[in-house]
């Protein structure tokens, strides 16, 4: 009955006349987005693109890059500079910076690959205020593995890394007002990943929240802060509009999972349709 419901409202099909889930749920998470207010149209471009991002941009119409010379990943640029510094112990480093407040002479590294990369902050930070994300699902050559669309999360991960570095970087030269600017941003990132539904996407855009609230504590407990300062400071942890909503993910990975297959073979289809119900449902 559902799927008649579905094939009645209009849902992409196959040439075999089965619904096209992928294409459906495109359609669904795409509602309202355009080239102008869709983040991933920039997000995906500020880091070199990397796995499926070219097929996603292809297919969210991209032609231009927005960026001359796209960041290179921290590891890439310590080769490309050839720093003295281990892949082992740029990894702790920038761990590191992302949690506390800095000085350049603590992570030289660091500071040089932020230094070298300013057109692409300043790009990380205007796509994070943009009100929509969508990344397409994209399937595989086959077109027959839902899981193999699903879409990438490392652009955003990757965005939220550097603007974390940035902000603590600021902290540490005593620069409150663009910590917590940039800060904002990383908050408004977790918001916009939670947009894609998935179990994934979700935890992604929680886990930028919470960096994000992780680094406040840290300016608080490490930095000899002002009354005004840390009136800022509070002014940012009250606002918690810009914080991920509870966005009910679509389960995709469930909708899949053996266990629900073997159920509908055994002739109950209500696992697979409760699951199949969230690609559809409201969200009101």
């Amino acid at each position: 009955y559902l799927l008649a419901q579905l094939l009645q409202a209009g849902q992409p099909t196959l040439s075999d006349g089965t619904i096209d889930y992928v294409a459906a749920i495109n359609q669904r998470l795409s509602q309202g987005v355009t080239t102008d207010n869709n983040a991933a149209v920039i997000l995906l471009q500020v880091f070199e693109p990397t796995g499926k991002v070219p097929e996603e941009l292809a297919a969210l119409g991209v032609k231009q890059p927005a960026l001359a010379q796209p960041m290179r990943s921290l590891p890439h640029f310590a080769q490309d500079q050839h720093l003295d510094v281990t892949h082992a112990a740029l990894g702790n480093q920038e761990m590191e910076a992302r949690q506390r407040p800095w000085k350049d002479e603590e992570f030289p590294a660091i500071a040089a690959w932020l230094d070298a990369n300013k057109a692409g902050l300043a790009l990380s930070r205007t796509g994070a205020d943009r009100p929509r994300y969508f990344v397409p699902w994209v399937p595989d050559a086959q077109g027959d593995n839902v899981l193999s669309a699903l879409p990438s999360t490392v652009s955003l991960m990757d965005d939220r890394d550097v603007l974390l570095c940035a902000a603590m970087r600021s902290a540490g030269a005593k620069d409150v007002a663009a910590a917590l600017a940039d800060l904002r941003q990383v908050r408004k990132l977790g918001e916009l990943e939670t947009q894609g539904r998935t179990e994934i996407s979700v935890l992604v855009g929680k886990a930028a929240s919470d960096a994000a609230w992780k680094a406040y504590a840290a300016m608080v407990t490490k930095m000899s802060l002002t009354d005004e300062q840390l009136a800022a400071v509070r002014r940012e942890l009250e606002d918690r509009t810009i914080d991920p909503p509870a966005r009910p993910p679509i389960d995709v990975e469930y909708l899949l999972a053996p266990a629900t297959v073997m159920s509908c073979i055994a002739g109950d289809a209500q696992p697979f349709l409760r699951a199949l119900a969230l690609v559809f449902m409201p969200d009101e």
